[in-house]
C-alpha cells in the first residue's frame, strides 16, 4: 500500500460554528502494519469561530517532516454548549486524499503564474457529533463526512489534559461559565434542547448547478456554505461554459472587464456581515431558497444560477430554463482593480 506513496507534509486546523465551542481533548493520527506504526501525530484545540471561516491551527497538528498518510484518525473533544462529549474513530480517504494532494493550481497573473497545492487536513465538527473533513490551503475541498458517538468522560481527565487541577475549576463552574457566555437564541436552545442537530450536515448537501453570468468573466472565486472555497481561471469558464457546482454558495467574487477597465464584483448570499464573525444563522435564507427550488425542480439535470447586470443593479437567479425564482442578495459592491487582474486572489488566503 505504501511502497510507492509520496509522502506529504500537512498541518491541521479545526472548526466549530461560533457559539457551539469544541475543546478537542485529543486527535491522534494512526499507521496500521507499516514502518510508522507507533508514530502516533497527536493535536489538540480550542475552536469555535465559525463552519466555513475562523478556523483553528491545532496545537501539534502537523508532522514535522514529509511522511506518508496516516490511515486514519482519532477525535475526541467536549461540545460544552451541549455540554457532550464525542468521539470518532476515522478511516481516511486516502486514495482520494492523495489524488487531491498531488494536484497543483496555476493562477495566471499578467507575465507569472502562482501554482498553490492543497497544505492543510481540515476537519469541522458540529452539534450532534458531525464531522466534516476537508483539504485545505488557498483551496477548501470536502473530501468526506462522519458521524461520531457521544461517551462518557471523567472530568479528572478533561482537566488533565488542559493542564489544570479539576478541584480547581469544578465541572459544574466550567459549564456555568460557558453558558455565561452565549448569546440569549442559543442559552434558549440550551434550555429546550433544541440544538439544530442537522444543519450543518445539510450544508454538504450535493445539488447540480452551475454559475453563468451576463457579464464577460475573467476570474471568479466561489466560498460554499459547507466550507468548500475554489478559484477558476477564464480558461475552465470558457471550457464549461460557466462554472459548475455542487454546494449552495455564501458569497462569490469575479473579476472582469469592461471598456478596458478590471473590475471586481463581490455578490454576499449570506447574512454574514462585511468584516464580521460568522453567525450559526447566517447561512440559513439562502440554503432554503436553494432547496425550496431543487424541491420543486427535482426533473432537472442542470440548473443555472444567473447574475445579471442591470442599471448599476446587481440580481441573481435560479432557473431550469423555464422557471425563475431570484435570491435574496444581502450585499454587493463593485470596484476598480488599479492592480490588474487576480491580483486581489494573490493576496487571498
Amino acid at each position: 500500500m505504501f511502497d510507492k506513496e509520496i509522502p506529504v507534509k500537512w498541518s491541521t486546523h479545526i472548526f466549530a460554528p461560533r457559539h457551539f465551542r469544541v475543546w478537542l481533548i485529543s486527535g491522534e493520527c494512526f499507521w496500521y502494519y507499516t514502518e510508522e506504526a507507533g508514530q502516533g501525530l497527536g493535536f489538540s484545540a480550542d475552536i469555535g469561530g465559525g463552519w466555513r471561516s475562523t478556523g483553528v491551527l491545532a496545537s501539534g497538528g502537523s508532522p514535522p517532516a514529509l511522511v506518508k498518510l496516516p490511515l486514519g484518525v482519532q477525535l475526541t473533544w467536549l461540545s460544552t454548549t451541549e455540554k457532550k462529549y464525542y468521539q470518532a474513530r476515522i478511516t481516511l480517504p486516502r486514495d482520494l486524499m492523495l489524488a487531491e494532494f498531488a494536484k497543483r493550481f496555476e493562477v495566471e497573473l499578467y507575465d507569472r503564474s502562482k501554482k498553490a497545492q492543497y497544505t492543510t487536513i481540515d476537519f469541522a465538527l458540529a452539534p450532534g457529533g458531525y464531522i466534516s473533513l476537508r483539504l485545505g490551503g488557498i483551496s477548501v475541498t470536502e473530501i468526506a463526512n462522519f458521524q461520531a458517538r457521544e461517551i462518557q468522560m471523567s472530568w479528572n481527565f478533561f482537566a488533565l489534559t488542559h493542564h489544570f487541577a479539576p478541584e480547581t475549576y469544578p465541572e459544574a463552574e466550567f459549564m456555568d461559565d460557558s453558558y455565561k457566555k452565549l448569546p440569549d437564541n442559543i442559552k434558549a436552545m440550551v434550555k429546550e434542547d433544541t440544538f439544530p442537530l442537522t444543519r450543518w450536515k445539510n450544508y454538504s448537501d450535493k445539488l447540480n448547478w452551475y454559475l453563468t453570468t451576463q457579464i464577460e468573466m475573467e476570474a471568479c472565486k466561489i466560498w460554499s456554505i459547507n466550507g468548500n472555497s475554489q478559484f477558476y481561471t477564464k480558461e475552465e469558464i470558457q471550457k464549461n461554459g460557466g462554472i459548475p457546482q455542487e454546494y449552495v454558495p455564501a458569497w462569490l467574487r469575479l473579476e472582469y472587464k469592461k471598456s478596458g477597465i478590471f473590475y471586481s464584483l463581490t455578490v454576499k448570499f449570506t447574512e454574514q456581515k462585511q468584516g464580521k464573525a460568522e453567525q450559526p444563522d447566517d447561512d440559513l435564507v439562502i440554503y432554503q431558497e436553494f432547496k425550496d427550488f431543487f424541491s420543486s425542480n427535482q426533473l432537472s439535470t442542470a440548473v443555472a444560477l444567473v447574475i445579471e447586470d442591470e442599471a448599476n443593479k446587481i440580481r441573481a437567479y435560479l432557473t431550469d430554463g423555464y422557471i425563475k425564482q431570484y435570491l435574496t442578495i444581502t450585499q454587493f459592491f463593485i470596484q476598480e482593480t488599479n492592480v490588474g487582474i487576480l491580483k486581489w486572489f494573490d493576496s487571498d488566503k
